[in-house]
């Protein structure tokens, strides 16, 4: 079987809705794709469903594609991070240029998951790799955070909270897939 994904540019929309648009910057080298700027992980995206600003963020599968800044190439299905509680997922209006994944490429590239279900292919169901995650508390000096509290959400909802401990780090967060999380502290924490 294979899978198939198209680069994001310049101008594609989200499933947030018509209005919700790419912004890709200009690039001191851009990357064009037939007359368009290629979009990269953290370039901004307008969302009109939470009316906010948002930044591109890749999910597996892919392929290394960067800019000449370290930045992966954003793919169809990636998510918009912004505002709304469920990402939305960027869609690409061009279907020219392609980037092709077979199944054994797809089925062992850990949080591929996720993106077969914004597919809707049936055999998503039957990746089953363990995930397990933890992150550091980091000062900008390199300094670790010890008992920093402080709560992680995923994004289905639920939550785990605790204080990170001497090493800085959190407790593990554990699944048999991948997923989004965002890590919450207390600006109080860090005074």
């Amino acid at each position: 079987m294979k899978y198939v994904r198209y680069p994001i540019v310049d101008g594609d929309q989200t499933t947030a809705g018509s209005s919700s648009k790419v912004i890709s910057p200009p690039m001191k080298c851009p990357q064009p794709i037939f007359g368009a700027d290629a979009t990269y992980e953290g370039d901004k995206i307008w969302c009109s469903a939470c009316e906010s600003y948002g930044v591109a963020k890749c999910i597996p599968p892919f392929r290394p594609d960067k800019s000449f800044d370290g930045r992966q190439r954003v793919l169809s299905g990636d998510l918009c991070i912004c505002k709304c509680q469920t990402p939305p997922h960027l869609i690409a209006r061009t279907k020219n240029y392609t980037i092709n994944f077979n199944e054994a490429e797809v089925k062992n590239m850990p949080g591929s998951e996720y993106w077969l279900s914004f597919i809707n292919k049936s055999d998503y169901k039957n990746i089953q790799p363990s995930h397990d995650q933890y992150f550091i508390f980091i000062t900008e000096t390199g300094e670790r955070l010890s008992g920093i509290n402080y709560k992680i959400y995923d994004d289905f909802g639920g939550h785990i909270s605790g204080k990170s401990n001497i090493d800085g780090c959190t407790n593990k967060i554990e699944g048999t897939s991948g997923y989004l999380v965002s890590c919450l502290i207390s600006k109080s924490e860090l005074v």
